[in-house]
């Protein structure tokens, strides 16, 4: 059981390395999903990059404010 315990870890660590940063992109994509019943497809399509670079300055920011200054 413990075998299959750590391959489950390792598979799970391949595609979930910080598991806020997976539920802000997930939620991302819900979003512009549900924005493109309510905007235009064009502003809609402007969504994720500004959502994108918002989620990665926040991930370094956590990531920082966890390891600390060096």
């Amino acid at each position: 059981m413990t075998m299959l315990r750590q391959i489950w870890a390792a598979v799970w660590g391949m595609f979930v390395d910080d598991g806020a940063l997976a539920v802000q992109v997930v939620a991302l994509v819900a979003l512009v999903a549900a924005a493109t019943w309510v905007l235009p497809p064009l502003w809609a399509a402007g969504l994720p990059v500004p959502g994108c670079l918002l989620i990665l300055v926040t991930s370094v920011w956590r990531a920082k404010a966890k390891h600390g200054p060096r």
